[in-house]
């Protein structure tokens, strides 16, 4: 099981080298596995674009509703 990345087969500027490292471990991970298969498998996960923890609304969400009904409760 590897993980690459979704920039894999696409890059940036100035950021060649990370497309083509992952776009590496992709042809790594699959070239055993086409070889050896179908008692071999290969997996290589690509996660796309995640949310920041800082900027994950839930929490923030979460806290200003406890605060709402301990509010609430006092009165």
């Amino acid at each position: 099981m590897n993980i690459a990345s979704t920039r894999a087969p696409m890059s940036e500027p100035d950021r060649g080298v990370c497309a083509a490292s992952k776009r590496g471990l992709v042809a790594l991970t699959h070239a055993p596995a086409a070889s050896l298969g179908p008692d071999v498998r290969g997996n290589c996960t690509s996660p796309g674009c995640t949310t920041p923890a800082a900027q994950n609304p839930i929490p923030r969400i979460v806290r200003s509703i406890r605060q709402a009904v301990s509010e609430n409760r006092k009165t």
